[in-house]
């Protein structure tokens, strides 16, 4: 059994850093790592959710160095279901959105169309986009309120545009 080092056992664990590692705002070549459909949080949608990996080490805005690899996870919702808008109004949203991730990816996709986004299909051919490349401008938010919920959000990296390739 090894020793736990005595500089742990000392700390003052109200002194740890618990938020996230949070790259620096700017443009990224990623790479898309993974490519899923999952239920959302409430159970009543979907979510096309992907995970990018840095292909270059980055920095990170506390200073912090990171290798290739570090992730930033993002997500689509594909709910077709709302309060304010029409089916047809969220089917038009959902697919302008989708297209602009898809027209971000290299190389070029073909073979998705918008029908694929909610008859079941996106589920398998979403697969087929992990390992290829995306350029993407990442934001770097602070903590902040949401405006809905009144809760504090943690910082966290924010995929502001998907550049098209």
């Amino acid at each position: 059994m090894t020793e736990t080092p005595k500089s742990l056992l000392d700390l003052d664990l109200n002194s740890v850093d618990t938020s996230f590692p949070i790259i620096k705002a700017g443009i990224y070549d990623m790479v898309i790592k993974e490519s899923s459909v999952a239920d959302n949080k409430a159970s009543d949608g979907k979510n096309w959710v992907f995970k990018l990996a840095t292909t270059i080490p980055t920095d990170g805005v506390k200073g912090e160095k990171f290798d290739i690899g570090h992730i930033v996870t993002s997500q689509l919702s594909l709910k077709t279901k709302s309060e304010k808008k029409t089916e047809d109004q969220m089917k038009e949203i959902i697919v302008k959105n989708a297209a602009r991730i898809l027209q971000a990816i290299r190389p070029p996709v073909t073979g998705i169309t918008g029908k694929d986004l909610f008859d079941g299909s996106f589920e398998v051919k979403c697969k087929a986009l992990q390992g290829r490349m995306i350029r993407v401008k990442l934001d770097a938010l602070p903590e902040r309120k949401d405006k809905e919920s009144g809760k504090t959000l943690s910082p966290t990296n924010d995929i502001a545009q998907f550049i098209k390739a």
